[in-house]
Formats: structure tokens, sequence, C-alpha cells
């Protein structure tokens, strides 16, 4: 069973995925993350990180989108609220906001992690920051949805 991460209207569930080097140093790379709606009996995978490759990265937004209008399909205003979303994932500002928003982030991690010592301190740290940054966008639909 996948751990809760937060429950609600569509829960969220979620694991955390570590990319480790030699010498036992390890980065998370991603959270895998489940949203079921509480009254569904299936949850859905809006990325599969296990099938990415170069020829169907175009198709993330889409299917990202497509988990949560199953999710929230007992929600016409929530549907409503995907679609201007769609069109907002497609725009060249979105994705250039997007990107800007993680050089910030990776920024302001590197100064937050530089003032902890010790690397398993360091570690927990770096958990507590990626964590929340990497369910952002997921919370922000759930959101959306539970106020609808």
């Amino acid at each position: 069973m996948v751990p809760l991460i937060r429950e609600g209207e569509i829960n969220l569930y979620g694991l955390r995925a570590y990319n480790c080097a030699s010498g036992s140093r390890c980065e998370m790379t991603y959270v895998i993350a489940y949203i079921k709606n509480k009254n569904h009996d299936f949850a859905y995978i809006p990325i599969d990180y296990n099938r990415i490759n170069i020829f169907n990265l175009g198709k993330m937004d889409n299917k990202f989108l497509k988990s949560f209008e199953e999710a929230g399909s007992d929600c016409p205003a929530f549907l409503t609220y995907l679609n201007d979303k769609r069109k907002s994932f497609e725009s060249k500002s979105f994705r250039k906001s997007f990107k800007e928003k993680y050089k910030q982030f990776k920024k302001e991690k590197k100064a937050k992690l530089k003032l902890i010592k010790g690397r398993k301190n360091k570690q927990q740290e770096e958990d507590k920051l990626d964590t929340p940054h990497f369910l952002n966008i997921y919370i922000e639909f759930i959101d959306a949805y539970a106020s609808r």
C-alpha cells in the first residue's frame, strides 16, 4: 500500500524515489504520486516516471490532466478548471515560469542546506524541502477540486 500523504476529497498518496551515487549519497529525484477520489474505487498516477522517454515528453501534460479529469469527473466546474489549465500548460510563458520557479527553488535550497552540518541532517532537510516542492502542483489541483 502506498502511504497516504494528504487526505481529502481527492486523496494524495506517494513514494519518494532516490538516485544514489557511490558512497551512499542519495538525492530525491521525484515523488511517485497517486490521486484517488474518496468516492471512487481506483487511484490514478498522473505522471508515470517509469514510462517517460524522449518520445512521449509532450504527452505528459495530457496524461497529468487526464488523471485529474478521471478523479474529478463528478464535478463539472472542476472539469472546466482543467480545460483552462490545459491552455495555460501549452503556453510558452507557463513553461518558462515553471523552469524559473524550479531554478529559484534549487538556489534557495542550496543556501539552506549550506547552513546544516552533517550528511544525515542535510539529507533529512533536503527531503523536507523537496517533497512539498514536488507535490505542489498536485496539491494545487486537489485544492481547486475541493473548492468547487
